[in-house]
């Protein structure tokens, strides 16, 4: 569980100079499903006030009364830790996003009773023709709140918010008066070198995978996002379904749900909230989600409440005080849970987990943790185009989440992963992610798989993925065919091998061509490269993580797909956090050294100065370094 809490601990520090030593522990509740565990979160040192807005205690809804005008009710909680009254003034200004004064209220003279909380509601009345937040236009504005008392500014917070309309219908979501069509992936956040810790740089690289991606939708499994991915969701025009995860509605258990609410609820990106109550009978579940939701609609009712039924298809009365079903089943459990209340919008929290390990295109070999890249048979009910094609033909389906952004581990055991990820461990790009994308992305996608280093293989299977209308394969040349692959299926040839060039051409339904990709056979391996994957979002701060990628390249500059070597990492201006290459058996640790798996291997390095120079060697390999200029820590 990672709910934001706070501690005051103003009462029992040392003053006058006196050393305070303050500890934060979280005991680990062990849960087999989720990996991860411990502090995930950033901890804060806060210093206040005696009289400030309460942590998470500004609450901004927009609502539209007309075709262009909006009000904006507003909660601001001031507490007073004064042992006397005070007599204060509030005021909240709206800021655009070139920084512009668009309207403002203020209260003066409210009276903060001793060592108390307030809560002032306000709304201002008018605000016409604001930009609206979309998916392709994900406006935002500043809801800036200041407090005085005795003439001067005690405390000042800042929220981003956007105006917008969401509705949940049984014929899919509105946003904005327009139906959009969620295209979700769900993911747990795991990352080989920080584990589930969140690092605010991997979780905006994250982010941008998923728009390249086009994905508009993203679900953290059992888990609230962190701030630095909500922060990007919003700016990137992305939903978030969050997950409020409960087994039973006591009193800490709904504090937990509360806190979790009132802390993200300003976020424009998120769409609704997922009770994830793990109950073990069907009318204690129902009975827990009520309860749950009933506390979250109290601070925040304007959003939906979904549930998540987890118990069997027979037994979903929970479904009863939720406002959508969503399911986190396979295929075949869809339809009954939708026939038992076909009146509510229908959610799938998580399909299509199909394992693969990236550039493996041999038989799946369990006991190396090895899974082929190559996309299950197009009927096959446990692969990932039989459950998309399945989404398709149901049309009181509104959402869907596929499984999952990144591989992740199941436990602290190396081995014990689920390799359902379209990236490894260690964010590099499974061939699956071009198959999402070419379901997902408008733009026109070709994909090949496998690589062109298959010497000694006779023929292989060469799928390709694409959104084109049909889609040609050429050998050196060479036409192999041209096919027309159905909706969310590949497009499949069986090609003896020959060296060269394996081309795909994908065409538009006129036959112009308007997407291509190329895999060509490479010479051995004689040089290494270098890349930071996230260069122009990071600082020096001591906390930001470059993702420097390295390759094995030929004579002729080619990536070389199926190198192997040991390499080292060398770091100037930053220190190595980690190396590795995406494989279990290759297990991450903060060593400068690993073993380059199938043509890539990452070094994460943390930057300490304004530049940062990376070196990589291998036996018998020319080496290669990197320079990164970074801005200084903010």
């Amino acid at each position: 569980d990672n709910t934001p809490f706070y501690a005051d601990i103003s009462d029992v520090l040392l003053f006058g100079g006196r050393e305070n030593v303050i500890t934060v522990r979280v005991q680990k509740k062990q849960d087999a499903a989720l990996p991860g565990g411990g502090i995930t979160r950033k901890v804060y040192l806060s210093v206040r006030e005696r009289v400030s807005v309460l942590a998470d205690g500004v609450y901004i809804s927009p609502r539209k009364i007309s075709a262009s005008r909006w009000e904006i009710p507003i909660e601001v909680e001031v507490e007073n830790k004064e042992f006397c009254d005070v007599t204060a003034k509030v005021s909240t200004g709206i800021f655009d996003r070139e920084g512009s004064l668009r309207s403002s209220v203020t209260r003066s003279d409210v009276v903060i009773p001793a060592r108390s909380l307030t809560k002032l509601c306000y709304t201002i009345e008018i605000f016409d023709n604001p930009r609206v937040w979309d998916i392709d236009t994900p406006y935002l504005y500043s809801a800036v709140t200041r407090v005085y008392a005795d003439g001067v500014m005690k405390d000042e917070v800042q929220c981003r918010f956007g105006f917008r309309t969401v509705e949940l219908t049984t014929q899919g979501v509105l946003l904005n008066g327009r139906r959009v069509e969620l295209h979700g992936v769900c993911g747990t956040g795991d990352f080989a070198i920080t584990g589930t810790a969140a690092r605010d740089s991997i979780d905006r690289q994250r982010v941008r995978y998923l728009r390249e991606l086009g994905a508009n939708a993203y679900r953290m499994k059992g888990a609230m996002p962190s701030d630095a991915m909500l922060d990007a969701f919003d700016a990137c025009g992305i939903f978030t379904l969050v997950d409020i995860t409960a087994d039973n509605s006591s009193s800490e258990s709904i504090r937990a749900a509360c806190r979790a609410v009132r802390h993200i609820r300003n976020h424009p990106s998120v769409l609704m909230w997922n009770l994830s109550a793990g109950a073990p009978d069907a009318d204690v579940g129902e009975r827990v989600a009520a309860s749950l939701a009933f506390e979250i609609k109290r601070l925040d009712p304007e959003r939906k409440v979904g549930a998540a039924i987890t118990l069997p298809t027979g037994a979903c009365s929970v479904c009863e005080v939720s406002d959508a079903v969503i399911s986190p089943g396979g295929v075949a459990t869809w339809d009954a849970l939708h026939a038992s209340h076909p009146e509510k919008p229908f959610l799938v929290s998580e399909y299509g987990a199909e394992p693969s390990t990236r550039g493996w295109y041999y038989r799946d070999s369990k006991e190396y943790g090895c899974y082929s890249e190559y996309q299950a048979p197009k009927d096959s009910t446990n692969g990932r185009e039989y459950a998309y094609k399945s989404l398709g033909e149901r049309s009181w389906i509104i959402g869907a989440f596929i499984a999952s952004e990144s591989d992740s581990r199941k436990s602290a055991t190396p081995c014990a992963m689920d390799f359902s990820g379209l990236s490894d461990l260690y964010l590099s790009k499974k061939d699956s992610y071009y198959y999402v994308k070419s379901c997902f992305d408008g733009e026109p996608t070709v994909h090949i798989l496998p690589h062109w280093n298959m010497q000694g293989r006779g023929s292989a299977p060469v799928q390709v993925y694409t959104n084109c209308h049909s889609v040609e394969l050429f050998l050196n040349g060479k036409s192999l065919g041209k096919q027309t692959p159905d909706t969310a299926s590949h497009a499949e040839w069986c090609v003896d091998f020959t060296p060269g060039s394996l081309a795909a051409v994908g065409y538009a339904e006129g036959g112009v061509p308007i997407a291509a990709d190329e895999k060509v056979t490479t010479g051995a391996a004689v040089a290494l490269s270098l890349h930071c994957e996230n260069e122009g979002d990071i600082d020096a701060n001591g906390e930001d993580i470059a993702l420097i990628y390295c390759t094995a390249t030929d004579e002729n500059g080619n990536a070389v797909p199926d190198a192997e070597c040991t390499v080292s990492f060398v770091a100037e201006g930053g220190d190595i956090i980690g190396s590795g290459s995406g494989v279990f058996i290759d297990a991450p640790h903060p060593s400068p050294r690993c073993n380059m798996v199938r043509g890539r291997a990452l070094c994460a390095v943390r930057p300490t100065e304004g530049e940062v120079t990376v070196y990589a060697s291998a036996p018998g390999l020319l080496g290669a370094y990197i320079k990164i200029s970074l801005p200084a820590s903010k």
